[in-house]
């Protein structure tokens, strides 16, 4: 049996925990190796039906952003906790506590729960591996053309991740102007 209490402490920007109750299974393709040339025969032809299916929606589908899923963890019962990027300043500390199957509440974070037995007996997948897809600059520029639609959500795009000296020019300029001006647009809504 797990220990039913733990507490986590970050200043981190954004993050997740997952913390799985009741163990899961692991389900995997024994070899993705035979997967290669199929990949290539179709990927292509996958990310056209994206754009043909949905025109609005794929554009917001850029090249890499395919997954071939080829295993995942099972599991009966699950606890989530999100830290999304903008809910604070940088540097504020989060504390949050898991006590018997449930986190305690905290304004920066963000949680979810499923207990065993609340679903039946069913088994979630709550871990996904698999195989980006992508294609060469030259054929994605030839065959597809990717650009977000005017006042498309930045968060909803891929991007880099702000990593090394960039990150840390980040987080002194949050650190030393405050919050940023998307978060404080949205607690003016609420």
């Amino acid at each position: 049996m797990y220990n039913s209490e733990f507490t986590v402490e970050t200043i981190a920007r954004e993050g997740a925990i997952l913390v799985l109750p009741d163990g899961a299974s692991r389900e995997d393709l024994v070899s993705t190796s035979n997967l290669t040339k199929y990949i290539e025969k179709h990927a292509l032809d996958w990310h056209n039906f994206m754009f043909k299916q949905a025109p609005t929606s794929a554009s917001m589908i850029p090249n890499g952003s395919l997954y071939l899923v080829t295993g995942c963890d099972k599991s009966r019962s699950w606890s989530t906790v999100a830290i999304p990027s903008g809910l604070g300043y940088a540097g504020d500390k989060i504390q949050m506590t898991f006590k018997k199957d449930w986190w305690m509440s905290n304004d920066l974070a963000r949680t979810n729960t499923l207990r065993k037995g609340e679903e039946g007996d069913k088994n979630f997948a709550v871990i996904l591996r698999g195989i980006r897809i992508s294609l060469s600059n030259r054929v994605w520029s030839t065959h597809l053309h990717y650009e977000p639609p005017d006042g498309a959500a930045y968060y909803q795009s891929l991007s880099t991740p702000i990593l090394g000296l960039r990150s840390r020019l980040f987080r002194w300029k949050e650190m030393r102007f405050g919050k940023s001006k998307l978060y404080l647009e949205d607690r003016e809504q609420v």
